[in-house]
């Protein structure tokens, strides 16, 4: 039979490694996750705006040839200004009806 005594001497010599690799993983966790949220999601963000931003001439483009205005000339200007607003009109309403005003 153990006694307590020889029990408590063990017990924190066999814990000290598993509090010490907790530690460590915890730590090395949490740098992950700073290195993510401030080093990595700037670029990704860049990327998807950059992204979004090919999509959306290429709307354009497709949109606006197909009525004959042709890109680089005041027409296609036009047409990319008014296409726009159509746009910024959809995010209005998408925002309205997320929130139950339509």
């Amino acid at each position: 039979m153990v006694d307590a005594a020889s029990l408590a001497a063990r017990t924190p010599a066999r814990y000290q490694l598993f509090y010490l690799v907790s530690f460590v993983s915890f730590a090395a966790l949490i740098a992950f996750g700073f290195w993510a949220a401030l080093i990595e999601a700037p670029a990704v963000r860049a990327t998807a705006q950059e992204r979004h931003d090919r999509e959306i001439l290429a709307e354009n483009l497709g949109f606006c040839e197909k009525f004959g205005m042709h890109s680089g000339t005041s027409e296609f200007q036009a047409c990319a200004r008014e296409l726009a607003i159509v746009r910024k009109r959809q995010v209005s309403r998408d925002h309205a009806d997320e929130l139950g005003l339509l």
